[in-house]
């Protein structure tokens, strides 16, 4: 066991679910979708948490899994959620253990397409989402197949997206 909370199933992962791992991440398949997912080995709330000194390892994993992906999903979406509960309006999907992880979906989300233009904000670096993301709050974080990256804070759109279901 790895990970600083006993009861989260992200810090303790079965040594068969983990495809490969390093010294901070895992790289597992999600059990609810297709998708893969980057998992660092303590516990975070979110991937905008985790410590500058495992940022360059983090980039390195995303850029290897986007390259190998790319090769067979031309429409690839990498994203982040905080808040499982909110995630479901996104995604309808949302685990409720609060442990940070990244999706690598080939199943290419419109998840763009779902939000008003005006809630969604593109920012040039997983650095700007670190820097403007506002006491904890939650957000959706949207990186598409052309490395193109967005943020969406959750409190802006929750009620548009809830109405729309």
């Amino acid at each position: 066991m790895n990970g600083d909370n006993q009861a989260c199933p992200l810090c303790n992962p079965k040594p068969e679910d983990i495809l490969f791992d390093t010294h901070n991440f895992y790289i597992m398949a999600s059990k609810s979708t297709s998708d893969i997912i980057i998992i660092p080995k303590k516990h975070y709330s979110a991937m905008a948490d985790i410590p500058n000194e495992i940022n360059l390892e983090f980039d390195e994993l995303r850029m290897l899994i986007r390259k190998v992906l790319n090769v067979d999903f031309s429409d690839c979406v990498f994203y982040e959620h905080t808040g499982g509960d909110h995630a479901k309006v996104f995604i309808g999907h949302g685990e409720g253990h609060g442990h940070a992880h990244f999706h690598f979906s080939p199943k290419g989300y419109e998840l763009l397409q779902k939000i008003p233009d005006t809630h969604i904000r593109e920012v040039d670096s997983w650095n700007d989402l670190i820097a403007s993301r506002r006491n904890g709050e939650q957000y959706l974080y949207i990186e598409d197949n052309v490395n193109k990256k967005y943020v969406i804070m959750i409190d802006d759109v929750r009620h548009i997206l809830e109405e729309g279901k």
